[in-house]
């Protein structure tokens, strides 16, 4: 339906977290079209549309977290006492698959909808090289104080370096990296950052993934 329509199935609950969800169609989908050429514009129409539909329900421009797509909608699970929040690495995860999309369509839309994510982030990294893990959409407030552990943006501003040559993406995703040798890999304190769960005190929500 996503494709026909332009908007994610409303009866999949987990569509309450279309950046997660449409991040990852977005990712698979222009992987699929690089690898099949019997598959490749059936792909990239749902890359596409998914794309398309994540860009529509971002933050405007001259909002507190400015082009960042929205971590929660609707009634569903977490979603309905969470809504207005945004988890942070979410966004990043949003401009990945839009670089993904630019290059496999050399559509310069999508690496610029990345870009512009980017700048967001740019502008919010803390002098520990990372930034908070969930803030209010409204304002810019953070939702705790709790830090965000930032592979996914650095990740995200590494390749984003490598497909334009700005050193700034270069220098924050270096500042990101650092946060881990001054914080977890000194302290332990692995949290587990997820959509579903509230930010928790230190070593209160511990994960074995990083």
């Amino acid at each position: 339906t996503l494709a026909e329509t332009g908007r994610p199935d409303p009866d999949y609950k987990l569509n309450c977290y279309p950046t997660k969800m449409d991040a990852s169609v977005i990712g698979l989908m222009s992987s699929f079209a690089r690898i099949s050429s019997a598959h490749r514009e059936p792909a990239l129409k749902l890359a596409r549309a998914a794309a398309d539909h994540l860009l529509s329900i971002s933050q405007p421009k001259d909002a507190p977290l400015a082009y960042f797509p929205p971590t929660y909608v609707g009634e569903n699970y977490t979603s309905k006492d969470y809504v207005g929040m945004n988890m942070l690495d979410y966004p990043a995860s949003a401009a990945g698959a839009y670089l993904k999309l630019s290059e496999v369509t050399g559509e310069r839309k999508y690496l610029e909808a990345a870009k512009n994510i980017a700048e967001t982030y740019l502008k919010l990294q803390g002098e520990d090289g990372t930034w908070y893990l969930k803030m209010y959409e409204k304002d810019g407030r953070p939702v705790s104080e709790n830090r965000l552990h930032p592979l996914g943006v650095a990740s995200m501003m590494s390749e984003l370096f490598n497909r334009t040559g700005d050193e700034r993406y270069r220098r924050s995703s270096d500042r990101a990296l650092r946060f881990y040798e001054e914080g977890p890999l000194r302290d332990w304190n692995w949290e587990g950052q997820f959509e579903d769960v509230e930010p928790t005190g230190k070593y209160e929500n511990l994960t074995k993934h990083p």
